[in-house]
């Protein structure tokens, strides 16, 4: 899984990415757009860790979302959905609310096994 597959998805979908953050400059003009970043790991069992990555997903154009479509299209990348939630927000410029879909995945981590 590298960010090029991540944002190859992301734009298949009609979305503009961004990794980590976007400044309200960069999605003046733009509808449809989607942060995503780390968000954390997680203990699977003594060889395997779970990093998870967020997905922030934003459509001021009519405010719903294609999950059917969005979370295939992202497991594409070799992540795994994990869970989600719908939510609003405002914006930085303007104070518009407008609504969201964070989706959280996985992706499995060997762990490396250190000797002393």
């Amino acid at each position: 899984m590298t960010d090029e597959k991540i944002v190859s998805a992301i734009e298949e979908l009609g979305y503009v990415a961004f990794k980590d953050e976007a400044d309200p400059k960069d999605i003046e003009g733009k509808n449809k757009y989607c942060v995503y970043y780390d968000n954390g790991l997680r203990k699977q069992d003594q060889h395997i860790f779970h990093k998870i990555i967020e997905f922030v997903f934003v459509n001021e154009e009519d405010g719903t979302f294609e999950e059917d479509l969005i979370i295939p299209t992202i497991e594409k990348t070799g992540l795994t959905f994990d869970d989600g939630d719908y939510g609003r927000l405002k914006k930085v410029q303007g104070g518009d609310i407008v609504n969201s879909l964070t989706l959280r995945f996985v992706r499995p981590r060997k762990k490396k096994i250190c000797n002393y």
